[in-house]
C-alpha cells in the first residue's frame, strides 16, 4: 500500500491521508480482530505526518483525531489484556506494554504538533485564532492532556521513574487552555466512551493520581484507582486561591510534580492548590456501597470490576486523601548488608515452620543488597533479576546478614531504575512469625484437611491476632483451632486485616481464645 512508500525526506506534496475518503478507506482496512496490528499501523500512519510540511493546524488535527478515534477500542483491549491477564510471559508483557506506551506517546506528540501549528498561526495573525481552530481547541487540548496522563500511568505500571519532561508538557497544555478560556469546556473526549470531560478535569486527574501514592499498588489496582479518582473528581478542590485546607500545591509553569504543602510556595500567577474537599466523605460512601457488594451507578467501567476488587483500592485512597494524609512513620537509617530472600507463601510457611535446612530451600534464596532500614522495614537494591514474581504485594521471607533469624515482609514499593537495577521497599509483617496448622473447629472436611497459616507476632488489639493464609482461605463465620507449645487455641474470624489482590496470600484478623491445656 502507498502508506509504506513514504520517503524519510520532507515532502511538499499532500499526504495521502489528507484526503478524507482515503483516510476512511485506510481506517476501514484496520483488522478488527487484531488490536496489536491495528495500533501498530496507526502509529506508523501518524508518525508519517512528520515527513510532510504542508499541514495547517485544522487539517493535521482532523487526521490525528480520526485515527485516534479508530484505535481507542483497540487500545482499550490491549490495556485490559495487560492489566487483567494472570499469567503473561515476560516477553508478552513487554510487547503489550511497549505498543500501548508507544501509542500514547505518539498521540501526545501528534497533538502537541497540532498545538504548535495553532500557536504558529496565531503569531502570524497577531494573536487571532481561526474560528474552526478555536472550535476544535478544547478537544485538542483535552486529548493532549489525557494522552500525557496515559504516559504517566503506563510508566507507573512498570514502576519506572517518570520522564522529567512530563510535568512541563502537562503544564503548557493546561496554561494554554486557561489563557484561551477553554479549560472548563465540557465535551465527550471519545465517541463510544461515556462521560464528559474538560482540560481541567484531565489535568487534575493526573495530579491527584500521582499524589495518591499509587506506586504502592499493583498495576491493575492502579487502573482501578484511576477510575475511582475519575468518579471522585468533582469533589476535589483545585484553584489558585481557596479558603479550604489543601494538602498539595503545584506551580503549573515549573517542571515539578504536585508537592505536599509543608512549606507553601511563594505565591505566583501559576500556583495552584489541590485539596481533598468532600473526597473523604465521598470515599466513605463509596466504601460503604462496595462493602455491601454494590458498584455505584456512574462508576467508570463499573461492569468490568467487582466490588471486592475495588474495595482495597478505595481503602488505599481513603488513607491518602484523609484529613491528615500519612507521613513516614519511622526514620530510615542507611546500611549496607546482604540479605537472603525467599518468595511466596509456601516458602515462607517452610521458613517459619523451622524446616528450611531440612528441605534445602536456602539454595533457592535470592541475594539482595539492603541499603536502608527502619523499624517498619527495609529498602533494598536488586540487580539482574530474571524471575517473574517481583511485584508490589509479593510475600517475602528475609534473612539479613548477621541477624538472628528470618523475618516476614511484603513488597510495598518497587521502582525499576533500569533493565538491570530495581529498588524495592519492604514492609515487615513480623519478626517472630510462627507457622501453624489450622483445623476447622467444625469438621466438614475430610481428615488431613488442615490449612497452613503463619501466625504474626504483632496484634492489632488485645485478644486479637493476625494470620497469613493461602489466598482464598479466609471466610466469615469459619472458626479454626490450632496448637502451639502444648496449648490449644480457638480463632474466631473478625475480618481481613489485608487483602492482597492477585497474590498467593491474604491476612485474616481473628479473636483468639485459649482452650484446655493438652496433656
Amino acid at each position: 500500500m502507498f502508506f509504506n512508500l513514504f520517503s524519510p525526506k520532507k515532502k511538499t506534496l499532500l499526504h495521502p491521508l489528507a484526503d478524507p475518503e482515503a483516510l476512511e478507506r485506510a481506517i476501514g482496512l484496520l483488522p478488527l480482530d487484531d488490536a496489536f496490528k491495528s495500533v501498530d499501523k496507526a502509529i506508523k500512519w501518524i508518525n508519517s505526518l512528520d515527513q510532510f510540511d504542508d499541514f495547517d493546524a485544522e487539517s493535521r488535527f482532523a487526521i490525528v483525531r480520526r485515527i485516534d478515534d479508530a484505535i481507542q477500542p483497540h487500545l482499550f483491549k490491549l490495556s485490559r489484556h495487560y492489566l487483567t491477564s494472570r499469567r503473561l510471559s515476560k516477553s508478552e508483557e513487554k510487547r503489550l506494554w511497549t505498543i500501548s506506551y508507544d501509542c500514547w506517546d505518539m498521540l501526545a506528540r501528534a497533538y502537541e504538533s497540532c498545538l504548535q501549528l495553532v500557536q504558529k498561526e496565531m503569531e502570524a495573525s497577531q494573536g487571532r485564532m481561526e474560528e474552526n481552530v478555536a472550535h476544535h481547541l478544547p478537544l485538542l487540548l483535552t486529548r493532549l492532556v489525557r494522552s500525557l496522563g496515559a504516559i504517566l500511568c503506563w510508566t507507573l505500571y512498570r514502576y519506572m521513574p517518570l520522564p522529567n519532561e512530563i510535568w512541563p508538557r502537562l503544564g503548557r497544555a493546561y496554561l494554554f487552555a486557561e489563557t484561551n478560556h477553554c479549560s472548563n469546556r465540557k465535551l465527550q473526549c471519545y465517541p463510544g466512551f461515556p462521560g464528559l470531560s474538560t482540560v481541567r478535569d484531565e489535568y487534575l486527574r493526573v495530579l491527584v493520581f500521582h499524589a495518591s501514592s499509587v506506586d504502592g499498588l499493583m498495576p491493575f489496582q492502579m487502573a482501578l484507582a484511576d477510575y475511582a479518582l475519575r468518579y471522585l473528581l468533582p469533589h476535589f478542590v483545585f484553584a489558585a486561591e481557596t479558603a479550604q485546607v489543601c494538602a498539595y500545591w503545584i506551580d503549573v509553569d515549573k517542571p515539578m510534580p504536585p508537592t505536599r504543602l509543608v512549606n507553601p510556595e511563594t505565591p505566583s500567577p501559576t500556583l495552584r492548590l489541590i485539596g481533598a474537599g468532600e473526597v473523604p466523605s465521598a470515599l466513605g460512601d463509596l466504601a460503604e456501597a462496595l462493602e455491601a457488594g454494590n458498584v455505584p451507578p456512574g462508576f467508570p467501567h463499573g461492569g468490568e470490576f467487582t466490588a471486592q476488587m475495588l474495595l482495597p483500592v478505595v481503602e488505599h485512597l481513603s488513607l491518602y486523601w484523609s484529613a491528615q494524609p500519612p507521613l513516614r512513620e519511622h526514620l530510615r537509617h542507611p546500611i549496607r548488608a546482604r540479605a537472603s530472600v525467599l518468595n511466596g507463601f509456601d516458602d515462607s510457611f517452610t521458613v517459619f515452620a523451622g524446616n528450611l535446612a531440612r528441605m534445602g530451600k536456602e539454595r533457592a534464596a535470592e541475594s539482595w543488597v539492603v541499603e536502608n532500614a527502619s523499624l517498619g522495614g527495609f529498602g533494598a537494591m536488586i540487580e539482574n533479576f530474571h524471575g517473574d514474581w517481583l511485584k508490589v504485594g509479593a510475600l517475602l521471607s528475609i534473612h539479613p546478614e548477621g541477624s538472628e533469624g528470618w523475618m516476614l515482609g511484603v513488597i510495598r514499593r518497587l521502582t525499576k531504575l533500569s533493565e538491570e537495577q530495581t529498588t524495592v521497599g519492604i514492609q515487615m509483617l513480623g519478626r517472630l512469625a510462627k507457622s501453624i496448622e489450622l483445623m476447622p473447629s467444625v469438621r466438614s472436611y475430610e481428615s488431613g484437611s488442615n490449612i497452613p497459616g503463619i501466625r504474626l507476632d504483632s496484634a492489632e488489639a488485645a485478644g486479637e491476632i493476625r494470620v497469613v493464609l493461602p489466598a482464598g482461605t479466609f471466610r466469615t463465620g469459619e472458626k479454626f483451632e490450632y496448637m502451639q507449645d502444648g496449648y490449644r487455641f480457638l480463632l474466631s474470624p473478625l475480618d481481613f486485616s489485608e487483602r492482597e489482590g492477585g497474590g498467593d496470600f491474604e491476612i485474616g484478623r481473628y479473636r483468639q481464645e485459649s482452650l484446655d491445656k493438652m496433656e
